[in-house]
């Protein structure tokens, strides 16, 4: 099941098999002790990837994109 958190669930339709829309997450520890791998599909931006480094100090696997990897 691919779990979709933060604001991103707004544009996801309910209906999708095999996701669970999570919307705004209170308790990030929960939802990343769920998670077997993270992924930021970041596609522009500077600086640092805040969403990156929070994967990481889980110790999360992380899957992201060239502009998410600088």
């Amino acid at each position: 099941v691919l779990i979709i958190a933060g604001s991103i669930s707004r544009t996801i339709h309910k209906d999708t098999p095999h996701m669970e829309i999570k919307g705004i997450i209170e308790n990030i520890e929960e939802l990343y002790e769920e998670a077997d791998i993270t992924i930021n599909p970041v596609q522009f931006g500077t600086g640092l990837k805040i969403k990156n480094t929070e994967a990481l100090s889980f110790s999360k696997p992380l899957v992201t994109t060239m502009t998410g990897a600088e």
